[in-house]
């Protein structure tokens, strides 16, 4: 019959025919937002290493977004790139972006004002047009001096990232260059190519030194381990896949996705990897034993990229249904959702489906 808030607005109380007054608390604590801006799909998401609740998401139109990922604010809009914008980096200090654009171009950007430093030209159009055309990620080095760029002309590229000169011009793969990334020590570069293979490049030299096979399409992503032991790799034949760095031998294929698989990252502590799937779902993998211990399902359309932030705590995703949402990690902080808003003891298939675990806490 009514309904009253507290005076500190966190708890509601109501009173009702079935002979009950009920007080109930509405604070979602530790609750992360969902991210959108309505305009298309989103293609990419990483968050700031010196911020873990900075988080920055590319989408199509040229949308470049800074959002706060604690509270789902929308702290500005990076401007410039026209057509979809398929990689983002932050640098090492987090004070700086880099973006990668289906215009061709790379561009890297102040975080603080949202003004465009650098504007990185150079990556031609191919013969043969690509499915996903122009520059297709972009990566910083480990100390922030240089930027990787991928193409879809073949090849990817090394810049020195304050004066945008060209240092490098990479070439060795047939067709499209999926994916860059640096080693831990910057000593290396690996590029992942759509034409099924992933190469190790020496990054000051350019220097061709390990070539791994195995996928039977698309290598899409390409990414180190914390410690710069593994690789893991990500593929459209549906598997991801980790890699010996020194020898570039195989440690294990990660099956289970039921389509392509767009995105991959390890956990800052490199015990995990999580996979981004056009199933519309991710899943998480112990790396040790290469077995999958969770799938997190919400999206309503593929899911494209991922980035855990630099704590491990939460992971952002990226997907095609135009959202980008920010998944809880620890236990705790699901424990402590679920009391916020709970008004009864889970059932067990419950704490299986929302908490994952088999016995409810």
């Amino acid at each position: 019959y009514d309904v009253s808030f507290s005076s500190d607005g966190r708890r509601v109380v109501t009173s009702s025919d079935d002979h009950t007054a009920r007080v109930w608390t509405i604070d979602p604590i530790g609750e992360k937002p969902t991210l959108g801006t309505g305009l298309g799909p989103m293609w990419n998401v990483a968050f700031s290493p010196a911020a873990s609740t900075i988080l920055a998401t590319t989408a199509s139109k040229g949308e470049v977004t800074i959002w706060d990922s604690a509270t789902g604010a929308r702290i500005r809009d990076l401007v410039g790139h026209t057509g979809d914008v398929q990689g983002v980096a932050f640098s090492p200090d987090g004070k700086r972006l880099a973006t990668a654009g289906e215009d061709r171009t790379a561009r890297i950007w102040d975080v603080a004002t949202g003004s465009q430093i650098l504007l990185l030209t150079g990556h031609m159009a191919p013969e043969t047009p690509a499915f996903f055309p122009g520059v297709l990620d972009v990566a910083f080095s480990p100390d922030g001096a240089r930027l990787a760029t991928a193409g879809d002309d073949g090849t990817a590229r090394i810049w020195d990232s304050t004066t945008g000169r060209q240092l490098l011009k990479l070439t060795g793969h047939d067709g499209p260059v999926g994916g860059v990334a640096f080693s831990p020590d910057g000593s290396r570069l690996a590029t992942s190519g759509w034409d099924g293979i992933a190469i190790i490049w020496n990054a000051a030299t350019g220097e061709r030194l390990l070539t791994l096979t195995g996928h039977d399409w698309i290598v899409r992503r390409i990414t180190f381990s914390p410690d710069g032991t593994k690789i893991a790799t990500a593929s459209f034949d549906g598997t991801a896949r980790i890699w010996d760095a020194a020898t570039g031998s195989l440690v294990a294929t990660l099956t289970g996705h039921t389509a392509l698989v767009f995105g991959i990252a390890f956990s800052p502590d490199g015990a995990h990897i999580a996979t981004a799937s056009s199933d519309k779902t991710v899943k998480i993998w112990d790396v040790a034993t290469a077995t999958e211990l969770l799938t997190l399902h919400g999206h309503a359309a593929g899911v494209v990229a991922l980035a855990f932030s630099p704590d491990g705590t939460s992971l952002a995703t990226a997907s095609e249904d135009g959202t980008t949402r920010i998944d809880l990690l620890r236990l705790d902080d699901l424990v402590t959702v679920a009391r916020s808003r709970v008004t009864r003891d889970l059932d067990r298939a419950e704490c299986q489906r929302y908490l994952h675990v088999s016995a409810c806490p």
